[in-house]
């Protein structure tokens, strides 16, 4: 078996948190190569936005990111880095489950893996941005060929035990294919710290992308009731709102952004009262 120092791994992503764990790989394999798969071409864009309308945004964006157009957009774009390396590589690691890297193409014989937060279920949740009427056969459509992506994979690794699961309730694949390793480096571990004495603000604490699956709702939903009890109390809020949740203003809330920097992220679990844990 090769050791990790002799292989030439290709990471291919969308997601700017996959900076923590390009650091973490550098540090492990003998070379890294880095792929951005999401420069698809501006009207194949508008033409995969125009097929996938529909008026809630957040169901429209979900559409729009399964659009078989979209999905073969960025595999040209990872198949085309991919022939324009210098150098061979030995395995190709994929940031999410969006499309299959490498069906059809050169490469077809290397090995990949996913690395994923949640799969595609099949089965309408309440949380889920696609639980409105006519939209069963798209999510129906993705499950499918994500499926198919898994079994070709070599291994699915999941952020948590609970994505673990979910992926195996979704998919038709071996148990021992699917395997939680969690978040690794984009983690924030504060196990061996003393934080009571940080805790002087009273600051709720919420961090997320998508907004609407992860419950914003409902913790919007409870500020004025809270601010009532505990006119001082802030609500910070960080992420992007991948789901592009209408969120209502309140002067007690605040929302930072997508928060890159692993220690101003540490700060903010340092000083917040309460961490309101997303689904």
């Amino acid at each position: 078996m090769r050791e990790a120092k002799e292989i030439t791994l290709v990471l291919a992503s969308n997601d700017k948190r996959s900076r923590n764990l390009e650091q973490a790989l550098r540090e492990r394999v003998g070379n890294l190569i880095t792929i951005d798969y999401d420069p698809v071409a501006p009207h194949y864009k508008y033409l995969a936005a125009l097929l996938s309308y529909h008026p809630d945004r957040a169901v429209w964006w979900t559409r729009y990111q399964w659009h078989p157009i979209i999905q073969a957009g960025r595999r040209a774009n990872i198949v085309s880095r991919l022939k324009s390396l210098a150098l061979p590589f030995d395995a190709l690691l994929m940031w999410g489950s969006w499309t299959h890297p490498l069906k059809g193409s050169p490469f077809s014989d290397k090995p990949f893996y996913y690395y994923i937060d949640q799969s595609c279920n099949k089965r309408l949740d309440p949380f889920d941005p696609v639980d409105a009427p006519g939209l069963t056969k798209p999510r129906l459509a993705f499950n499918q060929a994500q499926g198919v992506s898994y079994r070709d994979a070599k291994r699915v690794f999941c952020m948590s035990q609970w994505t673990r699961e979910q992926t195996l309730d979704s998919h038709d694949i071996e148990d021992d294919k699917a395997v939680a390793v969690g978040w690794g480096p984009i983690g924030i571990n504060l196990l061996e710290e003393d934080l009571s004495a940080q805790r002087a603000d009273k600051i709720v604490l919420f961090v997320g992308n998508e907004f609407l699956r992860k419950g914003m709702d409902y913790l919007r939903e409870a500020i004025p009731m809270v601010v009532d009890q505990v006119p001082d109390a802030r609500f910070i809020v960080v992420g992007e709102n991948a789901d592009h949740y209408e969120l209502e203003g309140h002067p007690n809330l605040e929302l930072t952004g997508l928060i890159s920097d692993v220690e101003a992220l540490k700060n903010l679990y340092r000083t917040a009262s309460v961490f309101v844990l997303p689904h």
